[in-house]
């Protein structure tokens, strides 16, 4: 459709030909590894993608106020990307229609990276095509279990960036045992998927990022992870999170404040 071209879709990013893990068939040397796959489906290293949504798709990235969407950066949180999916849907939609929604996105530059960790999405496929597994972290190789059945390989891609990785942080949230549902990674960025956002980010200058999850009913706000640091900002967030949460009924609270772990 007309609006789908005008909005700038199909736009693709690879890190200096970076991928993913994969789960390849055959022995590759990767992301600084050498490794074959496991179990009985096998894919090649992926690719990331990106969706730009903006009124003037001839205008240069950074041109704009930069936002940044993201969903599934944990492979059993489906519904986070469906939450990116339909909003997606709703702006081109809802564009010629709707003077916000055409305000939104001719003054603004819109990125969803709707599925962060595909490998661990694959893999949940292959756990059962009709859904209802639960691997939530990424397919790094040999890492947490190499049974062709297993739920709990990987790393969590959520707890690998370098902000408060491992003991700098909460000890709660996240873990140093390669089976756990938290496992952070032998080093921060350790992982090509984390690479790649964080690449991606400092590339940009987003005004604003949410980072969509499926879990908690809630939405967390900065900072996280050391409950006496604060950003001085705590009332516009509130205010904020407010008016996002109120059709909803979500709870707004900064993210330390949540019992379970994003």
């Amino acid at each position: 459709r007309d609006v789908e071209r005008s909005r700038g879709l199909g736009d693709v990013y690879k890190r200096q030909n970076q991928t993913t893990w994969g789960n390849p068939s055959g022995t590759i040397t990767n992301n600084g590894l050498t490794y074959t796959g496991q179990g009985t489906t096998r894919w090649s290293p992926k690719t990331i993608w990106y969706v730009r949504i903006t009124g003037d798709q001839t205008s240069p990235e950074g041109s704009k106020p930069q936002i940044l969407y993201t969903s599934m950066i944990h492979a059993r949180e489906v519904s986070s990307l469906m939450s990116n999916m339909y909003f997606m849907w709703y702006l081109l939609e809802n564009y010629d229609t709707d003077p916000a929604i055409k305000n939104l996105v001719d003054n603004n530059e819109l990125y969803f990276i709707p599925v962060v960790n595909p490998d661990g999405l694959r893999w949940n496929q292959h756990l059962n095509p009709n859904g209802g597994t639960f691997q939530r972290k990424n397919c790094r190789p040999n890492t947490g279990s190499t049974s062709n059945g297993t739920a709990t390989r990987g790393v969590d891609v959520n707890r690998n960036f370098d902000y408060l990785w491992g003991a700098d942080g909460d000890a709660s949230g996240s873990n140093d045992i390669p089976s756990s549902d938290t496992y952070r990674g032998p080093f921060p960025f350790s992982e090509p998927e984390s690479q790649i956002l964080r690449d991606f980010v400092l590339a940009r200058n987003f005004e604003t990022c949410l980072m969509h999850h499926s879990a908690a009913n809630a939405i967390p706000h900065p900072y996280g992870g050391i409950p006496t640091r604060v950003s001085n900002r705590e009332d516009e967030m509130h205010q904020w999170h407010e008016d996002m949460s109120r059709s909803v009924s979500y709870t707004h609270l900064r993210a330390h404040e949540t019992s379970l772990h994003l």
